[in-house]
């Protein structure tokens, strides 16, 4: 069989359960730019910058987060789920697909109609609320207005006691 396509069906048809691993390519007809293509976004950010210890610690980290997040954010809520989004819809509609595996952050395949429980999310989901590691408090991303997020608008917040186990 030299047919890619006829291959990959008869895979996923003699397959007892299928799982698909999917990357920036699946969302780049949808409109949003990858990180590692030359133009994208690790072209304009240093992709060392982004650690959870930046952010953690360092007010200059939690910049260049937000700073990031203006710059691919709008490009995800615009983005609409494209043919191969549909496509695993309806491998997993006709029980062909047991889930997806993503690197992607933009929550297209969950738009398109595949369960929550159906994708595991490596790298997190943008459109998801943001919670705040000292309280707790959730805010939805596109809740938000204007370029100053919200925690530079406000004074720090306080941190727990090393005694509490609870966040103020």
């Amino acid at each position: 069989m030299t047919d890619p396509f006829a291959r990959i069906a008869d895979w996923i048809l003699s397959s007892r359960r299928t799982v698909v691993f999917t990357g920036a390519g699946m969302s780049t007809e949808s409109g949003i730019p990858d990180f590692r293509s030359p133009g994208g976004v690790w072209d304009r950010f240093d992709p060392s910058e982004f650690t959870f210890q930046n952010f953690i610690g360092s007010e200059s980290g939690r910049r260049r987060y937000w700073e990031l997040g203006r710059a691919v954010y709008p490009a995800i809520r615009r983005a609409e789920p494209n043919a191969g989004h549909e496509a695993l819809v309806t491998l997993w509609r006709l029980g062909r697909l047991d889930c997806v595996i993503t690197q992607n952050i933009d929550n297209l395949h969950q738009r398109a109609g595949l369960p929550d429980d159906r994708v595991i999310e490596l790298h997190g989901n943008a459109p998801a609320p943001d919670a705040c590691a000292a309280s707790g408090r959730t805010t939805a991303r596109r809740s938000r207005t204007g370029s100053t997020p919200a925690w530079r608008s406000r004074a720090a917040p306080r941190r727990a006691a090393a005694s509490s186990s609870r966040a103020p």
